[in-house]
């Protein structure tokens, strides 16, 4: 997200990447592509990621977002490289 001053145009920022996001996941459904979302749907004190915050791991290895980075997410990537590499998978 590109920071900007004033809180209706950081907002506006924050929308439009969201928006891109779920574009970019319907492109790949789209093509018939398998993905993995993650997404931050709380936090506690101590916990990392923002509440909203999310990545998309497509089964070509394509990375598109984020829940903050650390090691957290890069276990979540690695799950999702496990994950998508399986040909039989129910949601979880």
């Amino acid at each position: 997200m590109v920071p900007l001053l004033g809180g209706r145009s950081e907002k506006r920022v924050e929308e439009k990447d969201m928006i891109a996001f779920w574009k970019n996941l319907q492109a790949y459904l789209n093509r018939g592509q398998r993905g993995f979302v993650s997404l931050v749907a709380a936090n506690t004190k101590g916990s990392p990621g923002t509440p909203g915050a999310k990545f998309l791991v497509s089964a070509g290895g394509d990375l598109f977002g984020t829940i903050g980075g650390g090691n957290m997410e890069h276990r979540l990537i690695d799950y999702a490289r496990m994950f998508l590499g399986e040909t039989e998978h129910m949601p979880e």
